[in-house]
């Protein structure tokens, strides 16, 4: 995964406090089944963290991986604002969906997926 022994230590240790991991009788770390989200919609100050971490391991992958291991897309549209809440049901609906398949099969790799929606016209109250 890319990250220091001493790290991994502190993460298999706090999946362990959560109770997302045990110890198997066959010595290994095994899932406990437990599923974790996060509250949507939340400015959290550890989730603006793990974004920020998100997009920095984006542009690493960008920068390291081919183009068959990776996809990156994008669209730039002018939408109805109005239409964001559904918009955001629907890539989690996908996002949902999508997590389900790519986990079904032989798991043999890691991968992060992160869906980006943001906009980039400023505020009309700035312009007043």
């Amino acid at each position: 995964l890319r990250v220091p022994p001493s790290e991994i230590k502190k993460a298999l240790a706090r999946m362990e406090r959560l109770k997302m991991i045990d110890w198997g009788r066959d010595g290994h770390y095994r899932l406990t089944g437990s599923q974790f989200t996060t509250t949507d919609d939340v400015a959290d100050i550890s989730m603006r963290r793990a974004h920020s971490e998100d997009l920095r391991l984006a542009q690493e992958s960008l920068d390291r991986d081919s183009v068959e291991e990776r996809d990156f897309t994008n669209m730039t549209m002018a939408i109805d604002p109005g239409r964001i809440p559904h918009a955001k049901k629907l890539i989690r609906e996908f996002r949902d969906s999508l997590c389900a398949y790519l986990e079904g099969g032989e798991k043999k790799e890691v991968y992060k997926m992160a869906f980006h929606l943001f906009p980039l016209t400023a505020p009309e109250e700035e312009f007043s």
